[in-house]
């Protein structure tokens, strides 16, 4: 399962690009603390969607 969160973080990231895929990297390194912390899968997912929705929206955006 979390792999499939680190594969969608990481689906279409342009190098190139303004941010250089710093929001993806933030996001998987949210995800791996998270989950490592707590243990639980599901924590790690919406902890990390909480994190990059707003990394993407607000930070980034």
């Amino acid at each position: 399962m979390m792999a499939l969160l680190v594969v969608y973080c990481l689906r279409n990231i342009d190098l190139l690009s303004g941010t250089h895929g710093l929001p993806e990297f933030i996001g998987v390194a949210t995800a791996a603390l998270l989950h490592l912390w707590k243990g639980n899968t599901l924590v790690s997912i919406f902890g990390t969607t909480a994190v990059y929705m707003v990394l993407v929206q607000v930070v980034f955006g």
